[in-house]
């Protein structure tokens, strides 16, 4: 049997230059703020390869710039003058893209303002169970915040000054203000804070949040509509009107006498009434 034996390996000539071994390129970041040509592990100066940065790591930019030219990443001080002439319009579409996101991610919703000449904060309830007592809130503060006529990212928040109350009777106002009803002097203010907005449909809406009075805070639902919007003078305005109902009793106000019927004098249920003119905050 012949028996097959490798080529014997000849060593080079003394004089002869030995072609090193290509090493894989390894990268790493530059420096914050700084350019780094000197880049890659092997100790070489690739200066004189360009200063090539790639900025966005977004996958068609990546893929089309050819390994050649990538010399290293960084995210600051990027110099894409070396940059092939093919790849520009590319680079132009994505960068255009990232600033367009970053724009419109950043957008605070627009605060409105209560203009009170021309709002209201109401209520009625049955008085003896065949008339209804109307009054209103003189004394309040709202914050009111929107995106643009987007009703499904409307956020509230109102205090209102309890001892405001008006009946057009002051012997009644001032019962109203004792501690048979409102308690003013313990528990000034009564608030609503809004949680969320649900079924929106048109221009209706429900607007979701907590009501406190005297310390008792419970959820409840106001039933919503947009009334659109108009310039007046330099500012922009909106209107909305909302109503829900609440029993009275669940939140301390607890005082009644009955007729001799027997029926309540002042019903539990009270219907709540709100209609705002709104100002676009500058």
């Amino acid at each position: 049997m012949t028996r097959y034996l490798p080529p014997k390996q000849h060593p080079p000539p003394p004089n002869a230059t030995l072609k090193p071994k290509r090493q894989p390129n390894s990268w790493r970041p530059c420096k914050t703020g700084n350019i780094d040509r000197n880049s890659r592990k092997d100790g070489q100066d690739h200066s004189g390869q360009g200063d090539h940065c790639i900025g966005i790591r977004n996958a068609l930019l990546l893929n089309a710039v050819s390994r050649s030219e990538q010399t290293h990443t960084c995210a600051v001080k990027c110099n894409f003058t070396n940059l092939p002439a093919a790849m520009y319009p590319r680079f132009i579409l994505s960068l255009a893209a990232v600033m367009l996101l970053t724009a419109f991610s950043g957008n605070d919703p627009d605060s409105w303002s209560i203009d009170m000449a021309h709002s209201k904060i109401g209520f009625k309830v049955r008085h003896l169970g065949i008339s209804n007592v109307r009054g209103d809130f003189g004394e309040y503060d709202a914050t009111i915040t929107m995106d643009g006529e987007d009703l499904s990212t409307v956020a509230a928040t109102v205090t209102i000054q309890v001892a405001s109350i008006n009946t057009s009777n002051e012997r009644r106002d001032n019962h109203l203000r004792s501690d048979d009803f409102f308690s003013a002097e313990a528990f000034p203010t009564m608030t609503f804070e809004s949680t969320g907005v649900t079924n929106v449909d048109g221009s209706t809406f429900e607007l979701v949040g907590n009501l406190t009075i005297r310390d008792v805070m419970k959820e409840i639902v106001l039933n919503a509509e947009y009334l659109g919007s108009a310039s007046m003078g330099d500012s922009e305005r909106a209107g909305f009107e909302a109503r829900t109902t609440v029993n009275r009793t669940e939140y301390g106000l607890m005082w009644n006498r009955l007729t001799e019927a027997g029926g309540a004098i002042v019903g539990h249920d009270v219907e709540i009434i709100l209609e705002l003119e709104l100002v676009k905050d500058a």
